[in-house]
């Protein structure tokens, strides 16, 4: 276990991942084969759990991020291993989990930088150079570390499908802030933000993106024709440049009535949100894949944010195995 003041990271063993599931005769489990050790030369993909939601609390966002990892944990492991996927290429590598409650904006930004800090940490002990990063949970506010875990000797490049660009001002660390965060501190390459709404970015969000020369795109603009939003992600897809790492961003607000931290009726469908999980996965400098903002707060929301992220999961990794020399 390691400790940092309001967070508490906790690795797993197999009876606690055991528990989560049930066995079937004649049938194997996802959750029978994955590792519990990320030093396992055959681990090629660490997930990492996230349970916390001081980060979208201090946004303005609902609480219920902190159930999100939990929720996808139950499905992705009562998945069949199979031909398609084993699962003895994951590691369940364990979960960062919240020790304390919102009180006030402020606080949560104290809290929030305590989190960045113990994410960096983690990440240091868990990853080798060659492993790829998946991270379910939490608010968007975790994509800061994670890059700058990755952009330590070389800045990446980023895709974030999102309704909002997540690029306040940097007074305060909360989940509307990552990515301008991590420009500022010369951590990204290019950042690519997908599906922006219109309505929900603020004028100094815009002016900053512009002013940083970042690529994006609005949902808006694909409602006349959907199909332009697989060939804009198809497109960018090809576009991208090979000497850098890719990080892959997809905020679960970005998925029409999900239930999430910023729910929202107007978004992609969850087919709209495999395709482009599949597509930037099937990129071999990818990375890492980060699923933040999913907030079920009942077990019906429970079964449909933890089966969306089971399908994400099980897309980004059967794809991007595929991609691998």
């Amino acid at each position: 276990m390691r400790s940092d003041h309001a967070f508490e990271f906790h690795s797993f063993n197999t009876e606690k991942l055991s528990s989560l599931f049930t066995i079937r005769e004649g049938e194997e489990r996802i959750g029978q084969r994955v590792k519990i050790n990320a030093n396992d030369p055959s681990v090629k993909y660490v997930i990492l759990g996230i349970s916390e939601s001081i980060g979208p609390q201090s946004n303005l966002g609902r609480p219920g991020s902190e159930n999100g990892f939990h929720s996808f944990l139950i499905r992705f492991l009562s998945m069949q291993s199979n031909q398609f996927l084993n699962g003895s290429e994951i590691c369940i590598a364990g979960e960062i989990q919240q020790n304390t409650k919102f009180k006030s904006a402020d606080q949560g930004a104290q809290i929030v930088q305590e989190l960045d800090s113990l994410v960096l940490d983690v990440l240091q002990d868990l990853l080798t150079k060659d492993q790829c990063l998946i991270v379910i949970g939490g608010g968007h506010n975790n994509a800061y570390p994670i890059i700058a875990h990755f952009a330590k000797n070389k800045r990446i490049n980023v895709v974030n499908l999102d309704p909002h660009a997540d690029c306040r001002k940097t007074d305060r660390r909360h989940s509307g802030n990552p990515f301008s965060h991590a420009i500022e501190f010369g951590h990204i390459e290019k950042y690519h933000a997908i599906g922006l709404h219109k309505a929900y970015n603020n004028q100094f969000i815009l002016d900053f993106l512009k002013d940083n020369h970042c690529h994006y795109s609005f949902l808006d603009d694909y409602i006349l024709n959907r199909g332009l939003l697989l060939q804009d992600i198809s497109s960018l897809s090809t576009s991208m440049d090979i000497d850098f790492k890719l990080g892959v961003e997809l905020d679960m607000d970005s998925i029409a009535f999900m239930p999430t931290s910023a729910f929202t009726p107007a978004g992609i469908s969850m087919d709209e949100a495999r395709f482009y999980v599949k597509t930037f996965a099937s990129l071999h400098q990818t990375c890492y894949l980060h699923l933040p903002e999913a907030a079920p707060n009942n077990p019906n929301e429970e079964m449909i944010t933890g089966k969306a992220l089971a399908y994400l999961v099980y897309d980004f990794i059967t794809t991007n195995l595929l991609s691998q020399p």
